[in-house]
């Protein structure tokens, strides 16, 4: 596994999350599936954009201090700092600062929505799965219910759900806020099927927390 999703969740967290996702199908009937991602889009445009502003103040500097450059030089020079701004965006915390707040939005949503289809949610027998992403660099939750559940949950539910984990999102506490993200999962499926979801196997899908890194 590699270091990233190391620094996310030590291996006993992951084997405790296991247990509690397995003993969430089990209780409820319901398919849960936790993903997480180290980051939703490579984000080209931000590359671009870190090797632009880079490579022009690196530009604007040298040619107040060294006044004298030709102007040749000072276009070689510009194209170097222009490599390696780009190069330097491919660093996660430097291309975050040239990401744009929509721009994320967007992305992980569509990630969530793909997930949801390619993964095989959306093909469960009695529509009762339920997808939640976590994408560690954009620091965005998105949860998706499938039809049979969300004609009991409203979107508010869901928006208050997602809320709560990402409060503690915010604050890095992975393990916490996945934790209680199942255990309020549960209470809800529970209160709206007492007796579990409806004639569901609950082992449709691999009950596993998956790591995913769509970064490159």
């Amino acid at each position: 596994m590699e270091n990233w999703s190391k620094r996310i969740l030590t291996p006993i967290q992951r084997d405790s999350l296991q247990a509690k996702i397995s003993h969430f199908e089990e209780i409820t009937g319901a398919e849960l599936l936790l993903v997480i991602c180290r980051s939703s889009d490579p984000y080209p445009a931000a590359n671009f954009r870190a090797a632009f502003c880079i490579s022009y103040f690196c530009a604007f500097f040298w040619a107040t201090y060294h006044p004298n450059t030709p102007a040749i030089n000072l276009v070689v020079y510009l194209f170097g700092f222009f490599v390696a701004g780009y190069l330097l965006s491919r660093i996660p915390f430097i291309k975050k600062i040239f990401l744009i707040t929509k721009e994320m939005e967007r992305e992980v949503d569509e990630k969530s929505k793909e997930l949801f289809h390619s993964m095989g949610i959306a093909n469960t027998k009695e529509r009762t799965a339920t997808l939640l992403l976590i994408s560690r660099m954009e620091n965005k939750v998105r949860l998706i219910v499938d039809s049979t559940l969300k004609e009991k949950m409203s979107d508010t539910d869901v928006a208050n759900i997602e809320a709560l984990i990402q409060k503690k999102i915010n604050k890095r506490k992975y393990f916490l806020g996945l934790a209680t993200i199942i255990e309020t999962l549960e209470e809800k499926y529970l209160h709206f099927f007492p007796n579990g979801c409806p004639h569901s196997s609950s082992h449709e899908l691999k009950n596993t927390l998956m790591w995913q890194d769509y970064s490159h």
